[in-house]
C-alpha cells in the first residue's frame, strides 16, 4: 500500500512539474504588445544610456506622421487617388508605429509620434522594463550573437536591412534608392551608409551593430 502511495505521489509531482514547465514556456512565448515611445524615453533620454530618444526626436522618423499633412504629401497622395494621407492606411502603415503588425493603430501608440522605437525594435511590452534591459545589456558583453539571442528572447529585435525594406521600397511613391526586391545587394549597401550617417544612435563608445557590417 505504501509503495502504491509513493508511486502515486511521484506521478502527481511529475505531472505538476511538467505543467509548470509548460506554463513558463507558454508565458515566454506570449505575444508582445506596443507600449509607445514614452516608455522607452524614461531611460533612453538619459545621456548615460545614449540619449537615443532625443536623437530620434530630431530624425525624420519622428516626423513621419506630420509630414503626411504637408501640401507636398497631399499632392503625391492625390495622384494615387488618396484624399487624405493622414487617414489612409496605405500611407499610415509606414508613417505610424505598429500598423504593419496589427493592421491598425495600436492602443498605446500615438500617431503623432510617427515611426517610433518599436517600428524597428518590435513591440516593447516584453523588454521595455529596466530589469529586462539590464539582462540584455549583460549579454552584449559576451558578443553580438549572445546579445541578439538574449534580446530576441524578450521580443527585442536588433534592426537589419530587412527591417528597413518593409517600408523603404518601390511601393513608396517618394522612395529614392535601390529596390530591395530587385537589387538587394545595392539596397543593403545604400542602407548601411544611411544607418551609419543618419540612424546610428548607440551611446558613445558602442560600435556599429554587427547586423549592418
Amino acid at each position: 500500500m505504501k509503495l502504491k502511495l509513493w508511486f502515486l505521489g511521484t506521478a502527481l509531482l511529475t505531472i505538476g512539474l511538467m505543467a509548470s514547465v509548460v506554463s513558463v514556456s507558454e508565458g515566454s512565448k506570449k505575444k508582445n504588445h506596443f507600449v509607445g515611445v514614452k516608455k522607452c524615453a524614461k531611460c533612453h533620454k538619459k545621456s548615460k544610456y545614449g540619449a537615443q530618444y532625443l536623437k530620434w526626436k530630431k530624425m525624420k522618423h519622428a516626423q513621419a506622421y506630420k509630414v503626411l499633412g504637408t501640401a507636398k504629401a497631399k499632392e503625391v497622395a492625390k495622384k494615387r487617388g488618396i484624399k487624405d494621407p493622414q487617414k489612409s492606411m496605405k500611407c499610415l502603415k509606414c508613417h505610424v508605429t505598429g500598423i504593419h503588425e496589427t493592421g491598425g493603430i495600436p492602443k498605446n501608440i500615438k500617431k503623432e509620434d510617427g515611426v517610433g522605437c518599436e517600428s524597428c525594435h518590435g513591440a516593447g511590452s516584453g523588454y521595455y522594463k529596466k530589469s529586462i534591459m539590464k539582462k540584455i545589456g549583460k549579454a552584449r558583453k559576451k558578443g553580438h550573437k549572445a546579445w541578439a539571442k538574449k534580446a530576441e528572447e524578450y521580443g527585442l529585435h536588433l534592426p537589419t536591412p530587412k527591417t528597413c525594406s518593409k517600408c523603404h521600397n518601390s511601393e513608396s511613391p517618394t522612395y529614392k534608392g535601390p529596390d530591395p526586391k530587385k537589387d538587394w545587394k545595392g539596397f543593403v549597401k545604400e542602407f548601411k551608409k544611411r544607418f551609419k550617417e543618419k540612424i546610428q544612435h548607440y551611446k558613445k563608445g558602442h560600435k556599429m551593430s554587427e547586423n549592418w557590417k
